[in-house]
């Protein structure tokens, strides 16, 4: 069954707050169908924000490390300062997607074989 609420997963942190955003008060209600797929689709692009900022703090790590390598050009301490925001945003954000996930896991929206439950 295609989910019409999973849309550019190449966007996922922004199609996340989207779908958060139209996501019903209270996951304790029965939910319809269509905002059960919301809810999927959000946990899905949780689940892709996550390794997306996952992988690309890997790779500042290691740009990092190869940039300290070069004796011929400095790097200004100011760099090194946007960095430590930008890994403490992620942070922030991979916190918010974990705890997401955490609670909508626990209402067990999808069945044994991956459908969709109604």
């Amino acid at each position: 069954m295609s989910n019409p609420y999973f849309n550019n997963p190449e966007r996922a942190s922004y199609e996340f707050g989207y779908l958060l955003r139209n996501i019903p008060q209270s996951l304790r209600d029965r939910l319809p169908g269509d905002q059960l797929l919301q809810v999927e689709a959000a946990e899905l692009h949780a689940l892709n924000a996550t390794g997306t900022l996952l992988r690309g703090l890997q790779s500042v790590g290691h740009v990092m490390w190869a940039a300290s390598q070069n004796e011929e050009n400095q790097i200004d301490a100011r760099h090194f300062g946007n960095v430590g925001l930008l890994v403490s945003e992620v942070a922030l954000q991979l916190q918010l997607l974990d705890e997401f996930r955490q609670q909508v896991s626990q209402y067990e929206l999808r069945s044994v074989d991956g459908e969709v439950r109604r």
